[in-house]
């Protein structure tokens, strides 16, 4: 069945070698063929089988003795709607698309722009620019190379995500270690991505006393995942104060990090945790493509934590929940 993809897929429930569940389960992992419409017929027309049927993602359930016209009419509705379907995709396809390569062309652009610009300022010896004035066309420059280094950086580990590789990191990586100590280099970290220490000290706030815990994770991921959490939180936080707290319960530890910023859309939230998503770009002028929240999202995953964002229910802004689970 390897080379074979029909429009629409017709299976008795009962056969010798497979049921019609088997052959469905197995056509849906296979990501060629797992959007073709399954029809299952069957003599077993009780509610238990065809509950069974359609809990399992077959697309109808045609009940036997059936006639030819029934059996063509259940094929005509199924091809009309897997070609709407397919017509729908294809258009949200083309759209993902345009954005991406939009996105990708603005985000290497403007730091190429930046580093063009500051390298032939340098270079024009008419000039005659102060010891001052070079300094700062040089940190210029060092911050479209810097803002270049985490696109570049970010496509390589989306790459390493799709090979799995990933998962190999965190073998090598993970040890018994303690976790508020991952947590407090990921905010000293953060300092680099903000103007000035008082700065710093101003946008962070860590409510003490920090909760400490020993468990198997790799620090390098999990202090990767809180960084990008952090360096978000800044970043749509409106210059107000971001409050970062632990908590070590019985069954799990969590780590909070909350924002009075704009907030996110409740209804963007899963979308906003795929590649490339982001809330309002054009609007919000926002830097980057979408990647942090789900590299932070597979990072935090594969250490065996879990990531919920939530709106503030109180104020404006954003809670993040990392959660890091034990088994009792």
């Amino acid at each position: 069945m390897s080379n074979i993809s029909p429009d629409v897929i017709i299976s008795d429930l009962d056969m010798p070698d497979m049921t019609g569940i088997d052959l469905l389960n197995y056509l849906q992992e296979d990501p060629k063929r797992g959007h073709i419409p399954f029809i299952i017929t069957s003599v077993h027309t009780d509610e238990e089988h065809i509950r069974n049927c359609r809990s399992n993602g077959c697309d109808d359930f045609l009940k036997k003795p059936f006639t030819p016209e029934d059996l063509i009419a259940l094929v005509k509705g199924k091809l009309r709607s897997s070609r709407r379907r397919k017509t729908l995709t294809e258009s949200q396809f083309e759209e993902f698309r345009k954005g991406v390569i939009e996105m990708l062309s603005h985000e290497l652009k403007t730091p190429l722009v930046s580093i063009k610009t500051g390298a032939e300022i340098l270079l024009d010896q008419d000039m005659n620019l102060s010891k001052e004035q070079s300094s700062k066309v040089l940190q210029n420059i060092k911050k479209g190379g810097d803002r270049l280094k985490k696109v570049v950086d970010d496509f390589l580990i989306i790459q390493q995500i799709d090979r799995g590789a990933t998962k190999t990191t965190y073998e090598m990586t993970k040890s018994n270690s303690s976790i508020k100590s991952t947590l407090l280099r990921a905010i000293d970290n953060a300092k680099e991505y903000v103007d000035n220490e008082d700065s710093f000290n101003h946008l962070i706030k860590i409510v003490e006393p920090l909760a400490d815990k020993n468990f198997t994770h790799s620090s390098s991921q999990v202090g990767d995942a809180l960084l990008r959490l952090i360096i978000n939180a800044i970043k749509f936080g409106k210059g107000e104060t971001v409050e970062i707290s632990t908590s070590n319960e019985v069954s799990c530890f969590r780590i909070i990090i909350k924002d009075r910023g704009i907030g996110i859309n409740q209804d963007l939230i899963n979308k906003l945790l795929l590649p490339f998503e982001q809330q309002d770009r054009a609007k919000l002028e926002q830097q980057g493509l979408g990647l942090g929240l789900p590299i932070a999202n597979h990072l935090i995953q594969l250490n065996s934590g879990m990531l919920t964002i939530e709106p503030n229910r109180s104020s404006d802004g954003t809670t993040v929940l990392i959660e890091f689970k034990f088994e009792q």
